[in-house]
């Protein structure tokens, strides 16, 4: 009976027990699962993009984002404070001016901040509209970030990436991943970039391509490692080693360099840069370039190449007047070259260079010549014109010369050189006051010489035979010395050999009316005849003295004789020549030489006078 008393008892109190709160029995409540929160995506690539060096501002405490109706399910987490779940369609939220739709979303509303999902935009009225499968928008630092098939829609500029971060205060849109941009003009293709929508500033980074079509509706493409352009100035700026842009009028290269393309203005400061249109190249270290007038400036070796004349113009400086036809080139002796059909090179340097040739219309000549004249082009005729001077000097591999300053008439192909002209062809040096060369097919065909003409031939033993008269032609044959013509108050001194041993037989000294000399093979003189009452002596060698080798005015100046290794070096100083009269009448202290034909009638010197020659010497001895 005791036993099942106490049994009794103790099933009393166990029930009292349970039948209290949980709290007296100090047992702690089960813990409710709680759903995971989404994860924060982690971009791998840590270098998406390069910031504007501006875009600097750190922006806080920004509107509230406010959840409108239409989500069909909504679940909130610690009390709904901390972070929402919102499922549905048509979903929504707003942020001051702007609005937010997705199918489903996380929403923070103490951190004022929403990551949506599916069917993603952000719409502003007259403002930015941003679509992706993604997107997180920070609404205290107006910082969203859109991922997948991310699409950017700013007036007419749209940019379409798979990755792309706005801020809405900035107004500055960041894109990675692979991105093009367009603007119902030009579509551009870059690795990464941005797009500052209130200054018009768009930065583009890697493999970037541009096509398009400029203001004036002209086609451009542009390729390059990065570009910057802006929308207001039309002026872009691109760097990379193969960087190019392909224009209606021709093509641009250089790893660093700046094009309007509206003005067609351009400014290249890389390490190879290069403009070619039809006419011309343009290379130099430093060049500032309008295509449209044809003007410019460039610095540091400078070249520019003419196509249609085949002919390379290099200097420290150009400066280039396409309204005017006139080009300038100066600064490190500036030199021209022009190749001909034996592949053989004429040089002209100077310490300066210019060339004269077509004038480029402008706007409104352009304009009225193609109301007026719809064919007509944009280019008024003009004689082609080179002028060199001041310490002048030409080489080519059969002729060189030396003068003060020099003109080349492109279309008569004659070149004129002023100032103490000295030309030597082969073995021949020619000189006067003033000389132009007739060429064809750009060799030398035809040499005039006009006043104090004087030509000096050295003999195979170092004789020098000479000719001076009032005016002088000399005819050439395949770039070499074929005949002189020398008219006018006429003189020549001229060293007779033997044929067999090149002894000397004696030196002839004539003053004619004019005089014919005729060269073999270009180098020894073979021939020569003399007309109008020519008198003359001649000289045995034993009474020969080194004042009588010389006519007045005499000056061999190999020394000042441009070849290929020293083109391009200042000119020597040359010698001083004192003029003396040309006498009127011959010395008659030998035996003497007259023409005694009233018909003018050439006499030659022949064999058989050689050796008359030869044997009166022999008797005066």
């Amino acid at each position: 009976m005791k036993s099942l008393f106490y049994c009794l008892i103790l099933a009393l109190f166990s029930i009292y027990f349970s039948s209290q709160p949980l709290l007296a029995q100090k047992k702690k409540p089960a813990k409710l699962l709680k759903p995971k929160k989404p994860a924060l995506v982690k971009e791998q690539d840590t270098v998406r993009y390069e910031k504007l060096p501006y875009d600097t501002l750190e922006y806080k405490d920004g509107e509230k984002l406010e959840l409108l109706s239409g989500a069909a399910f909504g679940e909130g987490f610690n009390g709904g404070d901390s972070l929402v779940k919102v499922v549905g369609r048509n979903i929504s939220f707003k942020h001051g001016e702007r609005y937010i739709f997705c199918d489903s979303a996380y929403f923070y509303p103490k951190k004022n901040f929403v990551k949506a999902m599916g069917n993603v935009q952000i719409a502003e009225e007259g403002a930015s509209t941003i679509s992706a499968k993604n997107m997180d928008f920070d609404a205290n630092t107006g910082t969203l970030k859109a991922r997948g098939d991310a699409n950017f829609t700013r007036e007419e500029t749209n940019l379409r990436a798979p990755a792309i971060d706005y801020n809405v205060n900035s107004k500055i849109a960041y894109y990675f991943g692979g991105g093009v941009m367009s603007n119902g003009k030009t579509d551009l293709k870059s690795e990464s970039g941005s797009f500052d929508t209130g200054t018009k500033n768009l930065f583009a980074k890697e493999k970037v391509v541009a096509r398009g079509t400029d203001d004036n509706g002209e086609p451009f493409e542009l390729k390059g490692d990065t570009l910057i352009y802006n929308d207001f100035t039309k002026w872009m700026r691109w760097k990379g080693k193969k960087a190019q842009i392909k224009t209606a009028s021709g093509i641009i290269n250089s790893d660093d360099g700046e094009f309007n393309t509206k003005t067609k203005k351009m400014k290249l400061k890389g390490t190879k840069n290069q403009v070619e249109n039809e006419e011309y190249i343009i290379k130099g270290d430093k060049v500032d370039f309008d295509d449209r007038q044809g003007e410019g400036y460039m610095k540091g070796n400078v070249e520019i190449f003419s196509k249609k004349d085949n002919i390379f113009i290099n200097s420290g400086e150009a400066e280039m007047k396409g309204q005017q036809g006139i080009n300038r080139f100066y600064g490190g002796r500036p030199y021209l070259r022009m190749i001909d059909e034996q592949k053989d090179t004429l040089w002209v340097v100077a310490d300066t260079l210019i060339s004269i040739g077509n004038k480029l219309k402008d706007s409104t000549q352009e304009a009225q010549a193609r109301v007026t004249e719809p064919d007509s082009t944009l280019k008024t005729k003009r004689k082609k014109l080179l002028l060199a001077y001041h310490n002048v000097k030409v080489y080519k591999s059969d002729l060189q010369a030396i003068c003060d300053s020099l003109t080349y008439n492109f279309k008569d192909s004659v070149i004129y050189f002023y100032t103490q002209p000295i030309m030597w062809s082969s073995g021949s040096q020619i000189s006067a006051d003033s000389l132009h060369i007739l060429t064809k097919n750009n060799q030398p065909d035809k040499i005039i010489l006009r006043e104090n003409a004087f030509a000096i031939t050295q003999d195979s033993v170092g004789n020098y035979n000479q000719m001076k008269g009032k005016y002088m032609d000399a005819f050439l044959k395949n770039g070499k010395m074929d005949k002189i013509l020398v008219n006018g108050n006429s003189e020549c001194i001229y060293f007779q050999l033997e044929e067999e041993d090149k002894s000397l037989i004696g030196m002839y000294k004539i003053i004619c009316g004019s005089v014919k000399a005729e060269f073999e093979l270009g180098k020894e003189l073979s021939v020569i005849t003399f007309y109008k009452q020519a008198d003359g002596t001649i000289t045995p060698p034993h009474e020969l003295q080194e004042e009588a080798k010389r006519l007045p005015g005499f000056s061999w100046e190999q020394e000042v004789r441009p070849n290929r290794a020293t083109i391009l070096e200042p000119p020597k100083q040359r010698k001083k020549i004192e003029k003396k009269k040309t006498p009127s009448t011959p010395k008659n202290d030998n035996t003497k030489l007259q023409e005694q034909s009233t018909e003018e009638k050439t006499k030659k010197i022949s064999k058989e006078r050689k050796r008359e020659v030869k044997k009166l010497a022999v008797e005066k001895d």
